[in-house]
């Protein structure tokens, strides 16, 4: 794999996009929709406390997230920091 993506989300566009009713019920039907990320819904704001319309790119976005080394020792080592028991 030579391209990591560059938008880290905790929960896929894909799934989230299904929130959008009208999204949700195009994919089942089997017509052609648009791109997930730019589907349109409501979002709880933690720190607002408060329910706003947003975009789905913008939902569960964490910033320079970046990629996560997934290997047997890379595993060792976050255990071991995390739970040094």
């Amino acid at each position: 794999m030579d391209a990591f993506t560059k938008r880290n989300h905790y929960n896929p566009c894909f799934w989230t996009a299904l929130w959008n009713p009208g999204y949700f019920e195009a994919l089942k039907r089997g017509s052609r929709t648009e791109s997930a990320r730019s589907q349109h819904v409501f979002a709880l704001g933690l720190r607002a406390n408060k329910v706003y319309p947003t975009i789905i790119d913008h939902v569960h976005y964490a910033k320079g997230l970046g990629v996560a080394e997934i290997t047997p020792e890379a595993m060792k080592q976050f255990c071991k920091k995390r739970f040094p028991d």
